[in-house]
């Protein structure tokens, strides 16, 4: 089937495998769009700390929503807002970018992976219980 045994199992092996890449890729990201926005923005510095924080807020509020539209709208099963319940982890992320600076803000993105783990698990336990 869809989601079978062996379906799940290899999704759980994809999300595993995404969570450990995404911060690294994620950094190296960050990295060179700092660089390239610093060149092109005016009166914002890199690191910002205003921007950081409405950036994360503005990127958890769209995650979140996404389950919240998605059963809405009939594209997926209720069951997806089983994904809200990493929300708390969310607030973590935004409190630890609101707070800290420089090399702390790497609790940001160990917070941040597992954060993705849980709502990937969530949104899919969500999808297997909604079929």
């Amino acid at each position: 089937g869809l989601f079978g045994a062996g379906d799940f199992a290899h999704t759980l092996l994809l999300l595993l495998a995404a969570q450990k890449l995404t911060p690294a890729l994620g950094l190296a990201g960050a990295v060179a769009t700092n660089r390239l926005l610093a060149s092109l923005l005016y009166g914002v510095k890199p690191g910002d700390p205003v921007t950081l924080i409405c950036v994360t807020t503005v990127l958890v509020g769209v995650a979140f929503a996404v389950p919240v539209a998605a059963s809405t709208t009939g594209l997926a099963p209720k069951w997806v807002l089983l994904s809200l319940l990493a929300l708390p982890a969310a607030a973590g992320v935004c409190l630890v970018v609101a707070r800290e600076s420089g090399r702390s803000l790497n609790r940001a993105l160990a917070i941040t992976g597992g954060l993705e783990l849980a709502f990937a698990v969530l949104y899919s336990v969500g999808l297997i219980l909604g079929r």
